[in-house]
């Protein structure tokens, strides 16, 4: 489902963009591009908002082994990296 949503996300930056583009067909074409951009990075971030709030994407939990599990993982590769260091 989280693929989707990223997906409809970028779909709306691309349709806004489009949309912007078409509509201001009379002023010069880099104006009118950089404006469909920045329009379509609004709507994208709008689309991502409304997404993570009606909770189809969610941010990863964090437990307590998780983080013990990467400090170890960090703690042996800094003593392998000590270990191979010249003296």
């Amino acid at each position: 489902m989280g693929i989707i949503a990223i997906l409809l996300s970028v779909a709306a930056l691309v349709a806004a963009w489009l949309y912007t583009v078409t509509k201001l067909s009379t002023m010069h074409a880099a104006l009118r591009h950089l404006l469909g951009l920045l329009v379509g990075l609004v709507a994208l971030f709008v689309a991502i908002v409304i997404f993570f709030f009606i909770g189809v994407l969610a941010p990863q939990k964090v437990t307590a082994e998780g983080v013990e599990m990467k400090i170890e993982v960090l703690a042996v590769q800094q003593a392998k990296e000590d270990r191979y260091k010249p003296s």
